[in-house]
């Protein structure tokens, strides 16, 4: 063979090295682009995965520090409500005037943590405040003077509808810290209404409606 034909064959085989480096340069490089970019979603992801755990950790604690002192408040509400009228079969009176106190305070922890509650948990929370607040109108000394008895029956259908609220405004507590409640319990649920129709209607008239719709549920 002569040294022409060497040369052409031994360029050939250098051409073909050279192309088969670049195959494996390129072939790595895109590997390690794919691997890099791989790794780098992935921590996107994980990064994003932590700023919302974070976050729902945040809104948790938030939620823990505004629920305690709003049940604490409705707690001390309810007693004062339960313990005023629990004796009422022996003398008939109205609600003690530290019961108002006790609703404006129940009233102004809502307020106070309003941005951190759920919808769900501010509008069943606002409209059983409606109810204990109208509590405090009822004049149950006028009913007792025409019919004691009927009004005795009366203040014990209304001590038994407060602790329905009771057991109803617990389970909105624990379901709004995520705590899961055993789905076979019926809770009682109050009538939605708008603020327009509340301030048209007015808390009596809500509080009666309500009322009524126990006494139907529990009379069956």
């Amino acid at each position: 063979m002569s040294n022409n034909g060497r040369n052409e064959e031994e360029e050939k085989a250098l051409f073909s090295h050279r192309l088969e480096i670049r195959r494996i340069f390129i072939d790595k490089f895109l590997i390690g682009s794919f691997i890099a970019l791989f790794f780098f979603i992935g921590n996107l992801v994980i990064e994003d995965y932590r700023r919302g755990a974070q976050k729902r950790e945040f809104y948790t604690q938030k939620r823990i520090e505004a629920v305690v002192p709003i049940r604490e408040a409705y707690t001390v509400m309810f007693d004062k409500f339960d313990s005023s009228t629990v004796s009422y079969t022996e003398k008939i009176n109205n609600l003690p005037p530290e019961y108002s106190k006790l609703t404006d305070a129940f009233v102004k922890a809502l307020a106070k943590w309003n941005v951190v509650l759920s919808d769900e948990f501010r509008e069943e929370a606002e409209y059983q405040s409606w109810i204990f607040e109208e509590f405090n109108q009822l004049d149950f000394t006028k009913g007792a003077k025409i019919n004691k008895d009927s009004t005795i029956n009366e203040i014990k259908r209304y001590r038994q509808f407060s602790n329905e609220l009771n057991i109803t405004f617990d389970a909105l507590c624990r379901q709004e810290l995520g705590i899961v409640e055993d789905k076979k319990i019926t809770l009682f649920k109050l009538e939605k209404w708008s603020k327009k129709k509340a301030e048209e209607q007015g808390a009596e008239r809500y509080l009666q409606v309500n009322f009524k719709k126990w006494k139907q549920l529990y009379d069956k």
